[in-house]
Parts: structure tokens; sequence; C-alpha cells
């Protein structure tokens, strides 16, 4: 074979390999672009992920928010529709005798509108464990023993007599449970026959009668 047979077929042999090269190049470029192209999508896919869970998850927090919101104004209304208390006190002198309710005629302070002020009786509202407490001032020379009563049974009492010329206060306090309905008042001792004298209420020194739920 000639030289230039020979320079032939190696120019052949080149052209075939730089063909070649070029389709693999080709084709590594399509890869490439295809991985490329996936990851992109991969990219898309995992930030909407992430941007839905995001979403759900602001959504959840705001419904339990809201749900929180309401159950707290449930329990705030349901504490102020529960509210018992009651503050009153006698408007002027009383000289009372034995078993005898003191009628605390100036209501102060009636939240759940149980104390009937003509009367000076309490009637509860709602069952529940109660505080009440009553304070008594007597002038010179009296003397009373007073009862704190809940439907006709005696739960406290106290006991003062005063001497010339000193106007003194006695006072008592009352925990008990109270039934719905139930009368508490403060009354002079039924049986204690030297109940005598004034109770005094003014300006200067109130003779009163207080009572509040605690649960």
């Amino acid at each position: 074979m000639s030289t230039e047979e020979n320079l032939g077929n190696v120019l052949k042999e080149v052209d075939m390999l730089r063909s070649s090269v070029m389709d693999l190049k080709d084709t590594v470029i399509r890869h490439q672009r295809l991985n490329e192209g996936e990851e992109i999508q991969s990219n898309i896919v995992t930030e909407s992920s992430h941007s839905n869970a995001s979403t759900v998850s602001s959504v959840r927090e705001t419904s339990k928010e809201r749900k929180n919101r309401k159950l707290s104004t449930i329990h705030t209304r349901r504490q102020i529709e529960e509210i018992v208390a009651f503050y009153a006190y006698l408007s002027s002198d009383l000289q009372p005798g034995i078993h005898h309710t003191i009628p605390f005629d100036v209501a102060i302070t009636n939240a759940g509108n149980g104390y009937h002020h003509s009367t000076g009786v309490f009637v509860a509202p709602e069952s529940g464990l109660y505080v009440f407490t009553w304070t008594i001032r007597m002038t010179h020379e009296s003397a009373h023993s007073m009862e704190l009563v809940v439907n006709n049974m005696v739960y406290g009492a106290t006991f003062m007599r005063t001497h010339t010329p000193e106007d003194q206060n006695v006072s008592g306090t009352v925990v008990v449970h109270v039934n719905r309905n139930d009368d508490v008042y403060v009354r002079t001792h039924q049986t204690y026959a030297y109940n005598a004298g004034n109770i005094r209420s003014d300006e200067f020194s109130r003779s009163t009668f207080a009572g509040w739920k605690l649960n």
C-alpha cells in the first residue's frame, strides 16, 4: 500500500474518532442537563412540600389559638357569672330582743342577688363553700349574743357585754358549705335572756354582715 493510501486511512480514522468524541460529548451534556432538571424539580417539590407543611402548621396553630381564646372567654364568662358576694350594714341603731334577725338594710354589694336587705336574709343562689362574717357595735351597758344561722342551724356565735362609758365591737366569721336556696342570717341568741341594749351603726362605725362564695 502506498504512502498516500496510508495517510488517507489515518485521516478517515481521525474523522471517525472526532465524530465519536463529539457524540460522546453531546451525550454527556444531555445527561448533565437532565440531572440538573431533575434536581431543580426536586428542589421545587421539596420547597413546595415545606411550604405546604408550613401552611398546614400555621393553619393548625391558628385554629388552636382560636380554640384556646374561645375556651378562655368561656371560662372568664363562667367565672363572672358564678361570682356570689354581698355586703350590707345597718342604716341606724337597733334594740333587738331575743331570737331577733338583724336586718342589715343597706346592701352595698349584692353579686348574684342572693341578699335580701328588707329581711337581712341571704338566700344562696348556688351551692358551694361560703365565708360569712359579721361585726356588731354596741353602746355602753349593752349585752348581746349573736348567732350565724343556716336554715335554723347555728354555725357560729359571738358575745359582748359593754360597760359605761365605752362602745365596743365584736366580730365573727364562719366558713361553711351552703346548698342552693339555703337561708343564712345573723340573729340574737334564741334563749339568752339577757339580750338587751343598743346595737349602734352610724357613719363612724358600722354594724355589718357580709359573705362570699369560695367555689
